[in-house]
């Protein structure tokens, strides 16, 4: 039987029927103003713009299942669900499941940032024009943004229990700074995994190109 979606973020939205949830018309509407920054709606990166149509998601099925659909809920089970803590994110799985949600599909119907470029470039038709050669669909960094940000608030998480125990006084005063290294295996020379990328090479003298080698 063929569907009768374009793609999987057409299915979703109208299989949980997002509009009712985000109070308009249409969808593909918001998500193409916020993507552009059109109207009122700021202008949205793909990782963030991601992130919002999820949590629309999410809130739809707890909605429907009288589960609390408070933004501070939303957020905190959303990153549990998509974070890498697999101890947090089965313990929220298990809760939605209490509440009569199929957690398993709920979880394969979250979006990626992959899934929803595609429907607004080749679904929906909407060209978005970057600065200085940028690329919004630039997931990489959005990835490795994303993965610092959780890094970060989960070590947060981790000096508010100490400091809880009474193991770290006023842990949660500190700043916290994450990033993300790589290193030659050869001469350990080292730099930040963006550093690297917008260099062009991680190390110029064992891992570059021929070209960068002789420079």
């Amino acid at each position: 039987m063929t569907s009768s979606y374009c793609c999987k973020v057409s299915r979703v939205i109208s299989e949980y029927s997002l509009s009712t949830h985000i109070y308009a018309d249409d969808v593909n509407a918001v998500l193409t103003d916020k993507w552009l920054g059109k109207g009122m709606q700021p202008n949205t990166a793909l990782r963030p713009l991601t992130d919002w149509f999820n949590q629309k998601l999410l809130s739809s099925v707890y909605a429907e299942h009288d589960r609390k659909t408070v933004e501070p809920q939303i957020e905190a089970d959303y990153g549990a669900i998509v974070g890498d803590d697999e101890d947090r994110q089965q313990l929220v799985l298990e809760d939605i499941e209490q509440d009569g949600i199929d957690a398993g599909t709920l979880d394969d119907d979250l979006i990626s940032t992959s899934s929803l470029y595609r429907h607004l470039t080749q679904c929906l038709n909407v060209n978005k024009e970057t600065k200085r050669g940028s690329s919004d669909t630039d997931w990489e960094k959005d990835k490795i943004g994303y993965v610092k940000q959780l890094a970060t608030d989960r070590t947060q998480e981790v000096l508010q229990s100490w400091e809880n125990k009474g193991e770290l006084p006023e842990a949660t005063a500190a700043g916290v700074s994450v990033d993300i290294f790589v290193k030659c295996p050869i001469c350990s020379k080292r730099s930040t995994v963006l550093q690297a990328h917008n260099q062009g090479h991680i190390c110029k003298d064992h891992m570059g190109t021929e070209k960068q080698k002789e420079n």
